[in-house]
């Protein structure tokens, strides 16, 4: 069990301060100068400043667990962050009806965004805003749900600001803001830009099960001296004639024969794996999960499928010319990739749950979402291969890992497999 909240990869990305008794650091030290007072909260001293300018270029995200005593109809700042006059923000509270806003500007100008949340007066929230530069968004999230994005800018929202910059403040924030009355039981500062699924993961504090080898219902590395934090994977598909192992025990023997130092190599022409029947469940959830790199794309390219002379309840999951697809009977879920994969290490997931809805996932991003309730034909799948009526679809480039999971894997769980399996094989 791991709580994804405190993976060695996350303690780079975050900072965490409980306001009740002392600053916490996790991979970013507090800088002489620094300050916590049990009555004006955290001050972060002017050498911080590096994280409030990655902040705002790269995007990223604030959690808070705060809870706001005050009742009156004051307009009450508790949260400011600002680098100069152009790259600020701030959050203030309402007491008499929990109304909170986050405002951001960003550049010159009227670059304003606002979100916005109600928050419970007397009773403790968790909000966490998450701020996109690219598109640019910022979105918040009250208690792990209902989701508000801005995505328009404007003029300021409320109030003026504080002009202590370089620092992250809670409490006293200077600006003309009343003190505030609140009790702050966590910052969270992360890099990162979580995902809703995340956001939720953390307000329930799901600690998730590892979605590793040994978990799943076929487990192909493709490669030798394959390592997960000191358990090693024994791989015995070394030479020709080896064999696979799937999770009722039986085995089989096709598979291609050019092996690779970080993967296995489809050649387009005669070169798959041919897994057995019943691999995909029928009905209900599954999850394929595969890093793979395609090198060719002149006609489809199956990332796995299976055979029929009609198209029935075959499924497929691959890359054509335009889209990543995944498919089950007639029915593709499509993603337009724009000739940005040719020749890239890429994750791709496809999952249907037990409601029968389906997603596509790219570099663990969900790009794609429908519904599918055709069951899956229980014919032997191909790993590298699929083929409808007499046309094939060969897979031409490398593998590297391929799994199929009877369960839904959840955003955070895709997102810890592609990390790892990015720094396993060391592309």
């Amino acid at each position: 069990m791991q709580d994804p909240r405190i993976q060695v990869e996350e303690i780079k990305e975050r900072m965490i301060f409980d306001s009740t008794s002392k600053a916490v650091s996790c991979g970013w030290e507090i800088t002489s100068g620094s300050s916590i007072d049990e009555n004006d909260g955290l001050n972060l001293s002017a050498l911080k400043k590096v994280v409030l300018d990655t902040f705002w270029e790269n995007g990223g995200s604030l959690r808070l667990r705060v809870r706001p005593n005050d009742s009156d109809s004051t307009f009450r700042r508790f949260f400011f962050m600002g680098v100069d006059d152009n790259f600020k923000m701030q959050l203030g509270v309402r007491g008499s009806d929990g109304a909170t806003i986050l405002e951001l500007r960003n550049g010159s100008g009227s670059n304003y965004y606002a979100a916005g949340q109600t928050l419970t007066v007397g009773a403790w929230n968790e909000i966490v805003f998450v701020w996109s530069p690219s598109v640019p968004r910022l979105t918040s999230y009250l208690n792990g749900t209902n989701a508000v994005s801005d995505t328009v800018a404007g003029a300021a929202t409320w109030g003026a600001y504080d002009t202590d910059y370089g620092k992250l403040k809670v409490g006293a924030i200077g600006g003309g803001s009343a003190v505030t009355d609140m009790d702050t039981v966590q910052i969270d500062l992360s890099r990162r830009q979580y995902s809703a699924g995340e956001v939720q993961d953390l307000f329930d504090e799901v600690t998730f099960l590892e979605a590793n080898d040994s978990r799943a219902i076929l487990s192909i590395p493709l490669r030798t001296n394959y390592n997960s934090g000191g358990v090693q994977v024994t791989d015995n598909i070394s030479s020709s004639g080896g064999t696979i192992t799937v999770g009722d025990g039986t085995t089989s023997s096709t598979f291609p024969t050019q092996l690779t130092p970080k993967g296995m190599r489809f050649d387009g022409s005669n070169d798959y794996l041919e897994a057995g029947t019943a691999i995909v469940p029928a009905t209900g959830a599954f999850s394929i999960v595969a890093l793979a790199k395609v090198t060719n794309l002149s006609i489809t390219r199956a990332i796995c499928g299976q055979y029929y002379d009609v198209i029935g309840e075959r499924l497929a999951f691959g890359i054509n010319s335009t889209n990543v697809f995944g498919q089950i009977g007639g029915t593709a879920l499509n993603y337009a990739h724009g000739n940005t994969i040719v020749g890239r290490t890429v994750q791709y997931v496809y999952q249907r749950d037990t409601s029968n809805n389906v997603k596509l996932w790219v570099n663990g991003i969900n790009v794609a979402s429908s519904t599918n309730a055709t069951n899956v034909d229980q014919q032997a799948l191909m790993i590298g291969r699929y083929i409808q009526d007499a046309t094939d679809a060969p897979f031409i480039g490398d593998i590297y890992t391929f799994r199929v999971y009877n369960n839904t894997l959840t955003s955070t769980q895709i997102n810890w497999l592609y990390r790892r399996d990015l720094n396993l094989i060391n592309i």
